[in-house]
């Protein structure tokens, strides 16, 4: 890792903690390796507000990497910081997500977990025909459809589930970061490459 690296990860762990943010959107991006058998996922998060992207994380599309890009999440919000959460179809972040937002509890000898009441998690699931997106299913995982609507429009959006802020994130940062473009010569060598790339940009 280059000084300049090194500097912006100090000034990315400085500026990114105890954030307050009501609302966040997850995603992944499908890249690969110079190798092509090397297939990689780059995971992002971003608080449609502020346009902050908190999280940046490369790893397989796996039940492990999607609990380590909700710790790195919760890392990074103030305590008792609970945002509502919208994200894809990926079945993985529900189980990432409740397994993070809630407290243990006590219960006669013994300790149990228990969802946090005000975690609101929605899903929009999009189904393709020969490329072509034929229909749009969403529905809520945590919470209520009410709960979900207040507090977006409190944030002065529609109050719908959608990915909308995100889906467009991952066509700027295709556009930015020469890796990760579509049918390119650039193909990144390392994961952690990668991921250096994306963090300076």
């Amino acid at each position: 890792m280059c000084i300049r690296d090194r500097h912006a990860d100090r000034v990315h762990q400085h500026l990114f903690q105890r954030l307050h943010l009501p609302h966040v959107q997850l995603d992944e991006l499908r890249t690969r390796l110079r190798l092509r058998s090397g297939v990689l996922w780059l995971w992002l998060v971003i608080d449609p507000c502020t346009k902050i992207i908190p999280v940046l994380h490369c790893g397989p599309r796996t039940q492990q990497t999607a609990h380590a890009v909700v710790h790195a999440l919760c890392a990074v919000l103030a305590p008792g910081c609970v945002p509502v959460v919208t994200s894809d179809g990926l079945p993985l972040y529900y189980y990432a997500l409740t397994a993070h937002f809630g407290p243990w509890v006590q219960r006669g000898r013994r300790r149990c977990w228990q969802v946090a009441q005000t975690l609101v998690y929605g899903q929009v699931f999009k189904r393709y025909r020969r490329r072509r997106l034929v229909a749009v299913t969403r529905r809520m995982l945590c919470g209520t459809a009410q709960q979900r609507w207040e507090a977006l429009q409190r944030l002065g959006l529609s109050g719908r589930v959608h990915t909308a802020f995100v889906e467009r994130l991952n066509l700027t940062v295709r556009h930015g970061v020469a890796a990760l473009t579509r049918r390119t010569w650039a193909t990144a060598q390392t994961a952690s490459g990668l991921l250096l790339q994306t963090e300076w940009w």
